[in-house]
């Protein structure tokens, strides 16, 4: 009987790290999907429940987004916050941008500088980017 070293329910290190490297793309659309959505809530000037409304009213009868659907997407930091398609869809109509800018593909994912933007009270903003730069 052979005695073969896994990794645990991988039998190769390659397929271990390939299903580390899908889980960070899709932990980095959720993040971007959630950076979007905080700007484009700030920049439309509405709150997760109008959000919510909004798409409802867009998707076919008998679905619907709850506040607390869009509240998980803000958050950004479970496998269901990312919305499905058709949800995706009817969210990105309701704040007037295309799909892709919300969730991006995977192939593109790779490219995203994780951003933070918020305002003050003053009427200021304070923007971070997570990024290094060289002198």
């Amino acid at each position: 009987m052979s005695h073969r070293r896994r990794a645990g329910n991988f039998r190769s290190v390659a397929k271990l790290e390939a299903a580390a490297a899908r889980h960070d793309r899709e932990q980095k659309q959720r993040n971007f999907a959630s950076h979007f959505l905080h700007a484009r809530l700030l920049a439309v000037g509405i709150t997760q429940s109008e959000l919510a409304r909004r798409a409802t009213k867009l998707l076919p009868n008998g679905m619907k987004v709850t506040r607390s659907s869009i509240s998980k997407y803000l958050a950004g930091d479970s496998p269901n916050s990312k919305p499905n398609p058709i949800r995706l869809k009817a969210i990105a109509d309701a704040l007037g941008v295309q799909p892709e800018h919300i969730v991006p593909p995977a192939k593109q994912v790779d490219k995203f500088v994780p951003v933070d933007f918020r305002t003050t009270s003053d009427g200021k903003a304070w923007l971070r980017i997570d990024r290094a730069f060289s002198k």
